[in-house]
């Protein structure tokens, strides 16, 4: 009789969908490269080639490093990192981190 009930208990817990494993609330990083920019959003391409909307409000936070620049800084082609709340596909963007691009010399090496 054990037995039976030990065999069900793991035969339901295996059936059951693992809830805590999808746990809603935290953030999620997409990363690419900006393809346009407009007031209430900005579109991007991201590293898996899939073209994205994401939407920006007055509490989007955009950065550049950890300075804190604005939304028209960011130009299409520059590569960037944004937090949004939802894995779904109507995101809304917390923060959006421009990349920091090194300065390079010119090929003729003058600057």
């Amino acid at each position: 009789m054990t037995y039976r009930i030990l065999v069900l208990a793991l035969a339901l817990g295996l059936a059951t969908p693992a809830i805590g494993l999808a746990h809603k609330g935290h953030d999620h990083k997409l990363m690419g490269t900006v393809t346009m920019v407009a007031p209430d959003h900005v579109m991007m391409k991201t590293t898996d080639g899939k073209q994205i909307t994401v939407t920006v409000n007055a509490k989007t936070k955009v950065l550049k490093g950890k300075t804190a620049v604005k939304l028209t800084d960011v130009k299409e082609g520059t590569r960037v990192v944004m937090v949004v709340a939802s894995d779904k596909a109507s995101f809304i963007a917390k923060v959006i981190t421009v990349g920091v691009t090194a300065d390079v010399p010119s090929k003729t090496g003058k600057q």
